[in-house]
């Protein structure tokens, strides 16, 4: 992938290094960097300024990782309410570059800002993981398979055309792969020997059949999965369809390159020199490694707009381990085969009992019988499962669901209906379940 913009290649540089510091080194470097953040949040950002002297804390107090939960936990409210307030008083508005959440959770986007250093730090992240795949990143081509139906407009615009063509980057939106644009889509991709496919797990498999629709084959060498939950089926699936490597990243819309998977896939390195991460529980007490509970997220590299324990929404694990790939970053461990999970993306019980999302995946454990579902919990008790049914599906397996849902979910009414397709929703992304 040629880039005109090399400018994050001295923190690649150092990041390549960095990886085979020790536990003790790395944490230095997080503590140096929190310290610095954390000033420059007091003396620039009016929110945190005024948090801090209204919990009677001077930046100075925190100094190291064991320090930080002395500090309130930041929500997306915070965010929401406070926006003016979150901005950094010395940055320039020519050199702040602005994005947005997908709003797939809340249906609400938020604004969030950041500066070209902060990118940098970012992209350099995310080309170190690359190397571990044995991707050359300037020589790649990439193909996205990821997007919002505000994207498409947007990237049909004469400066992303430009950037799109100079970056050898070819791009398309889940919500596109049963137009016009899926068949110019394969067409740029089979003219490349080399194929490295970045997108949405949901969003490739619904991909791998529309192609199986139209016997058309495609060759992948390697698949980055982002954005959304990978089920262990899902992994299986596309692995065996494309006879490829699969490798899961972590990131969010907030905080760009928080940790990304190694071939020896014993779990997530983080970005330790970039990303602080904390694991806490329901009360907001940090948990003992190994134990799940809420991520909260620290920003080390953005300036503009600090997030500083940021709860992003998701459950995970983070591990004292060490990887046998022998780089000491560190390790968010697999939590229900899962990297992470979404905390809102839960079905209740008849009981009030929470059921998340990583529970149901037993419903595509055969890709012949169900390729993708969603559930809908339109009352308490009245549950609807939308399921896309195979060539192997039978009534025999529809007893089999019906009856394992209704022995999780408890006395509920449960109406199962079979599609042929379950359409991304606006964001590009799949809803599994819908409350």
């Amino acid at each position: 992938m040629v880039l005109i913009n090399l400018s994050y290649v001295p923190y690649l540089k150092k990041l390549e290094k960095s990886q085979f510091y020790t536990r003790e080194e790395l944490k230095k470097i997080q503590n140096k960097k929190l310290k610095i953040l954390l000033k420059h949040s007091y003396e620039n950002i009016p929110y945190f300024n005024k948090l801090f002297k209204r919990n009677n804390l001077a930046y100075s107090d925190i100094s190291s990782f064991e320090d930080l939960e002395n500090i309130p936990i930041q929500k997306r409210t915070t965010v929401k309410n406070n926006l003016n307030e979150l901005v950094s008083k010395s940055s320039k508005k020519g050199k702040m570059m602005n994005d947005f959440t997908s709003g797939s959770t809340t249906g609400e986007r938020l604004k969030i800002f950041r500066d070209q250093d902060c990118i940098n730090q970012s992209i350099a992240a995310e080309i170190r993981a690359y190397s571990w795949y044995d991707i050359d990143y300037l020589n790649e081509k990439f193909y996205y398979l990821i997007g919002a139906d505000y994207d498409i407009d947007w990237e049909k615009k004469l400066g992303k055309k430009i950037n799109f063509l100079v970056s050898q980057t070819i791009k398309l939106s889940p919500i596109q792969l049963r137009e016009k644009a899926f068949e110019i889509f394969l067409s740029k991709i089979e003219k490349h020997k080399r194929r490295v496919l970045y997108g949405t797990p949901a969003g490739i498999c619904r991909m791998i059949k529309i192609l199986d629709e139209g016997n058309k084959k495609l060759d992948i060498d390697i698949v980055l999965s982002t954005d959304s939950l990978l089920f262990k089926q899902q992994r299986n699936f596309i692995k065996d369809s494309f006879n490829c490597e699969i490798y899961e990243i972590y990131g969010t819309s907030e905080v760009w390159s928080v940790a990304f998977e190694c071939p020896e896939h014993n779990g997530y390195h983080m970005t330790s020199e970039n990303v602080i991460i904390e694991v806490v529980d329901d009360d907001g007490q940090r948990v003992n490694p190994g134990e799940k509970g809420h991520i909260l997220l620290t920003d080390l590299t953005n300036f503009v707009m600090p997030f500083i324990r940021y709860d992003i929404g998701d459950i995970g694990i983070i591990s004292d381990e060490m990887c046998s790939c022998g780089r000491n970053l560190h390790l968010i461990k697999h939590v229900h085969n899962q990297l992470v999970y979404r905390d809102s993306q839960y079905i209740l019980s008849d009981e009030n009992k929470k059921i998340y999302l990583p529970d149901f995946s037993f419903i595509i454990d055969d890709f012949n019988k169900v390729s993708n579902f969603q559930i809908i919990q339109k009352q308490s008790k009245d549950i609807e499962l939308i399921i896309v049914n195979e060539k192997d599906y039978n009534s025999d397996y529809e007893k089999y669901l019906r009856s394992k849902l209704i022995k999780m979910l408890g006395n509920v009414s449960m109406s199962i209906f079979c599609v042929d397709d379950i359409k991304p929703d606006h964001n590009g992304k799949h809803n599994y379940l819908v409350k």
